[in-house]
């Protein structure tokens, strides 16, 4: 389950940063980059993102619990 919560948050964020990529072309081509309030362009981009931070918070949690689940998954072979 981790494993499949971290690919669903990896393919979020792919398409967070494609829109905030284009948003950031099209503002450039819209207003212009001189002309950008670099305050606006930092709020923007921190309120994008912002639903991310409870995500990252849990993310050791998570991989920690994969990682054991993986290792408890390997059967021992004595020699």
């Amino acid at each position: 389950m981790p494993e499949v919560i971290k690919n669903i948050k990896i393919c979020l964020i792919q398409v967070t940063d494609r829109f905030a990529k284009s948003m950031e072309k099209a503002l450039i081509e819209r207003i212009g980059a001189e002309k950008l309030n670099a305050e606006f362009v930092k709020q923007l981009a921190v309120v994008m993102y912002e639903p991310y931070i409870p995500y990252n918070k849990e993310y050791a949690k998570l991989e920690s619990h994969y990682i054991n689940e993986q290792l408890n998954g390997i059967e021992m072979v004595s020699w």
